[in-house]
């Protein structure tokens, strides 16, 4: 046994598919098909070079094949290896001549050599030489650079978390929206191998100013310069190497200046403790927390959020949405105890703490935070709320026996889901609310209920047993009521399973799936948003950012997702756009006055499109912020009626050439129409346009081509205008070329009968071989 497991061709076939499996299934990102291909043909060169480097080793791998191709008494399995071998050639031809949707291989550079010289602030810097002069002036130790340090974590949780994160790891609330991701500072791969000059020049000049190697045009990276002082961006790059521990590179060795090897692990977050004391917060060893430990813990890791006091008096907290606990209140959202229970678990808290809060600025600490570091940031949260000695024991929710789900369930859920949800979630539970109320959590923000069919934006829930618990118990500060009163445990498990089932009328969210396929129509395209005709074309959900990028920047978004279809003919290309939007922003509607914040300028509800306006015969595109001088974009542009002042619903033709200048209607936009109508909490917005318009100043869309396409939106009733609005970075639009018979099944044809034949042949010279 042992021989057989041991054998070459077993370990080569083993350890090929194993790559195989890795490649094509594991890796995230996933990895294009050609290329998964093209590594698999030269790791299998490798593999059987490796595994034949000596003639003995050589011989074992190739009797078991000599043996099946030239013994007589193997003869059907020789016949089904010929069908089979010859088969997978065939398939694998298919695969690579058929119509695919793998986006188009692009390769960038990390970490690209930057300029000798650069020119900002109306000064020209030698790169070179460049050192950080705050740094040097206010040497680590000394009170100026803790001051250093702490003005820098304020500018960067006023600017830069949005995306690089609370932990600095690259994995802020808006993080995903963009490709490629903001930098993980705390890889050593990143800031650790870098001079501070290196920082300088990449945040100065932000994703324009990155050679093309690095990909420009698709790089989210503001260009800091235009929007923050020298000494600003100095003092964010120290705080990024105190925050982290990293320590800058620098080419002066003889002078002591330190290198990345001099790195002496996660050191003090100096605005939080004195850093002469160099009190390390963050290399926690699992051992007991001292209070002075935990007080500097919470500085460095909370305070910018929640308030050194807890209170939410915190830099962040008007940017935010939604807004940071104030622990002072002892007021807690999320809970598995009794709604008369005024307090949550232990465990409830610990869950927050560790696992985080998705799609808000709340972080899962556990990769940083030991259990009892957590355990001590407990301590300090009751301590804020002042119940630490309160004598209190949680009561579990009671679960009863979870019930079977079955068509019947599910109809009471949905009686039951009118009955008690529909005036805050909407009829398809996208959290229009149908009541008329504003509604507003305790401290009186206005707060808007979840959206139940994207289950990517709930914060603490993620079972039926979640949500029965959230009907159970409520959220506490906010309308959400708790429903033990209102409704038996069997309605609140039909409830929960209704909720669950909402999930399937939104198109998840794409992850990792860049192509929106064009679907092919005989006949007239539809002139209907809600035409049945577009249930046929495959569909891609994107994630929207708020601009965070470029003033004026927006900060929140109610609207964090868009889906795409689209569809043409011989003649016509209609794109369909939905947006999950609680409100009906068209001013001076009753609906759009039932809601409208109050202090806020309400606006028109309005969605765009943006293409570049020539396809490059390389990977290079325009920035996808309204394209560059050398690489304009075309926008179709479409807005929502308006009642006061009174304007029709709008679409414009818009052409760009850079962020510098708002893009320029066209005087004659006929040649786009754009119909949208909002329905349960959605926009459903079409767009269609000729695919070749003869005009150069137009993109003329081809066949097999992949066409760069970004999208964009603007919330009327958060006061979205001009370059406050949403967006995503690019994505590709591919309308595919009609079938060729010949090419798509004639070609794998003759592969499977070539290399049948020259399997039978090579069968044949073996059968002598193994005769003789």
């Amino acid at each position: 046994m042992k021989r057989f497991l041991g054998h070459p061709l077993l370990v080569v076939i083993v350890v090929l598919a194993g790559i195989y499996v890795i490649l094509d299934f594991v890796l995230w990102p996933p990895i294009p098909r050609a290329l998964v291909i093209q590594y698999m043909i030269i790791i299998t060169v490798g593999v059987l070079l490796l595994a034949s480097f000596d003639n003995d080793t050589a011989a074992r791998l190739a009797a078991p094949v000599i043996a099946l191709l030239g013994k007589p008494s193997l003869f059907v399995p020789r016949a089904l290896g010929i069908i089979a071998l010859s088969g997978g050639a065939g398939w694998v031809t298919y695969a690579m001549v058929r119509p695919s949707d793998a986006p188009p291989l692009e390769l960038r550079t990390v970490h690209p050599a930057p300029p000798t010289t650069l020119r900002v602030y109306g000064r020209t810097y030698d790169l070179l030489k460049l050192e950080n002069p705050i740094r040097a002036e206010n040497p680590k130790g000394t009170e100026g650079y803790a001051e250093a340090v702490a003005e820098g974590k304020t500018i960067y949780y006023e600017n830069c978390f949005f995306c690089h994160g609370d932990k600095l790891s690259g994995k802020g609330h808006f993080a995903d929206a963009f490709n490629p991701r903001p930098a993980n500072f705390q890889d050593v791969g990143t800031i650790a191998q870098l001079q501070e000059s290196y920082l300088f020049w990449r945040i100065t000049t932000g994703g324009p100013g990155l050679p093309r190697e690095g990909t420009p045009w698709a790089s989210a990276m503001p260009v800091w310069s235009e929007m923050l002082d020298e000494d600003e961006v100095w003092k964010v790059i120290m705080f990024l190497y105190d925050y982290t521990g990293h320590v800058p590179r620098s080419w002066d060795k003889e002078a002591g200046a330190p290198t990345s090897g001099d790195s002496p692990g996660p050191a003090a977050d100096t605005s939080a403790a004195d850093s002469a004391t160099d009190t390390s917060v963050a290399a926690g060893t699992g051992g007991p927390v001292s209070e002075e430990r935990a007080d500097a813990i919470y500085q460095q890791r909370c305070a910018q959020c929640h308030g050194e006091e807890g209170d939410a008096d915190s830099v962040t907290a008007d940017l935010l949405y939604p807004g940071p606990r104030d622990f002072t209140f002892a007021q807690f959202k999320y809970k598995t105890t009794r709604a008369d229970d005024e307090f949550p678990s232990d465990d409830d808290l610990r869950r927050t703490i560790r696992d985080g809060l998705p799609g808000t600025g709340m972080p899962g600490w556990k990769d940083i935070l030991t259990d009892a570091e957590i355990d001590a940031m407990i301590l300090k949260i009751k301590q804020f709320g002042e119940w630490e000695e309160e004598d209190f024991t949680p009561t579990p929710i009671e679960l009863g026996t979870p019930p079977e789900v079955t068509p019947e369930l599910l109809a009471q859920g949905r009686r039951m889901f009118e009955k008690a949800c529909v005036q805050c979630h909407g009829e398809e539970g996208r959290g229009n609310i149908t009541s008329g109320k504003k509604l507003k959590d305790d401290p009186g923000n206005r707060i808007w209920p979840r959206n139940l069919t994207r289950p990517e934006t709930w914060r603490y829930t993620r079972t039926v047993t979640d949500v029965f618990q959230r009907l159970s118990t409520g959220i506490r500060g906010t309308p959400m009521p708790e429903h033990t009163t209102t409704m038996k445990i069997e309605d609140r498990w039909a409830v929960a399973s209704y909720v669950m089932t909402l999930r399937d009328k939104a198109v998840p969210l794409s992850r990792g799936e860049t192509v929106v396929k064009v679907a092919r129509v005989d006949g007239p395209l539809p002139d209907d948003p809600e035409d049945p005709a577009w249930d046929g074309a495959p569909a891609r959900t994107f994630l929207l950012a708020p601009n965070i990028i470029r003033e004026t920047r927006l900060f929140t978004t109610l609207n964090p997702m868009v889906t795409v279809r689209a569809l043409a003919n011989d003649e016509d290309i209609a794109i369909r756009l939905e947006l999950d939007d609680r409100t009906y922003s068209v001013p001076g509607d009753p609906l759009e006055k039932q809601y409208r914040i109050d202090g806020v300028e309400p606006t028109r509800d309005a969605m765009a499109i943006e293409f570049p306006v020539t396809l490059s015969e390389t990977s290079e595109k325009p920035w996808f912020r309204h394209g560059d001088e050398r690489h304009p974009v075309n926008m179709w542009y479409w807005a929502a009626p308006s009642k006061q002042p009174e304007a029709p619903e709008t679409a414009l033709l818009l052409d760009a050439t850079g962020p510098d200048a708002p893009p320029a209607p066209r005087a004659d936009s006929g040649a786009l129409s754009a119909r949208g109508v909002w329905k349960n909490g959605q926009w459903r917005v079409m767009f269609r346009r000729a695919l070749r318009t003869g005009r150069e100043d137009d993109l003329q869309f081809a066949e097999g081509s992949y066409v760069p396409i970004a999208f964009a939106g603007w919330d009327g009733v958060n006061g979205d205008k001009g370059a406050r609005h949403s967006l995503t970075g690019w994505y590709w639009l591919r309308l595919p070329p009609r079938d060729d018979p010949a090419r798509l099944y004639g070609l794998p044809g003759l592969v499977f009968v070539l290399v049948g034949a020259g399997l039978a042949l090579s069968a044949r010279a073996a059968r002598r071989l193994y005769l003789t």
